[in-house]
């Protein structure tokens, strides 16, 4: 909500609101940036109040509409709106799915009971990462792509949890920055495993270096 206010203050009426501590487009910079200037041009073109990166609005079947990568149109005077709420009457639509309701689920509520233009958007063949305990909380924390109309998460096949492993995505915008699934790959490798940074013996050690393996034979020092 601080970001709303912000830009009330400084007059800003559109804006992106992200949440930069856990989320990563696994994408080349100028990659993001064209993906970004997409989604604001079918927002402004469409005048469109608020547009987010389908984090959980697929994987939720389409009911739970959330922040993370989010762009604001505010077309609409969104401080108003929140400070005319008197109660939590609110969350009765959807108490048969969260017992704590956070800001996500206003915009849940204003997207499908407000009728409010909000929506959301995927960029296609890329991976997606959303940081926190992957393997204690596989259900908040992944990693995923979308790709051929899903959504998919490739931890639930380690953990052998179908129920979590892809989902059709549900009314997101398709954005196509011309990435492939092989490149979105590579740039987790390069920024988040940084497995080709390894020291050369730690790479022999670890088996990376084929030509050059450790022996078989136990050594004695």
């Amino acid at each position: 909500m601080t970001t709303f206010y912000h830009a009330r203050r400084i007059g800003a009426n559109r804006f992106w609101n992200i949440d930069a501590d856990d989320t990563m487009l696994l994408m080349p910079g100028v990659k993001v940036s064209e993906a970004m200037r997409q989604v604001e041009k079918i927002v402004e073109d469409e005048n469109l109040s608020a547009m987010s990166l389908d984090m959980w609005y697929s994987k939720t079947r389409g009911v739970d509409w959330t922040f993370g990568v989010t762009y604001i149109n505010d077309n609409i005077d969104f401080c108003r709106i929140f400070e005319s709420v008197r109660d939590y009457s609110w969350t009765e639509p959807f108490r048969d799915y969260e017992v704590r309701f956070n800001f996500d689920w206003y915009f849940t509520y204003m997207k499908h009971i407000g009728g409010y233009k909000i929506e959301n958007f995927y960029v296609d063949r890329c991976y997606f990462l959303h940081g926190g305990d992957y393997l204690i909380s596989p259900c908040s924390a992944w990693l995923c792509v979308w790709r051929d109309g899903q959504a998919y998460y490739p931890l639930a096949d380690v953990l052998h949890v179908s129920e979590i492993r892809e989902f059709p995505i549900v009314d997101s915008r398709r954005i196509d920055v011309g990435i492939s699934e092989e490149e979105s790959l590579y740039d987790f490798r390069k920024r988040v495993s940084r497995l080709d940074d390894m020291p050369t013996e730690l790479k022999r050690l670890q088996g990376f270096l084929p030509e050059d393996r450790v022996s078989k034979e136990v050594r004695r020092f």
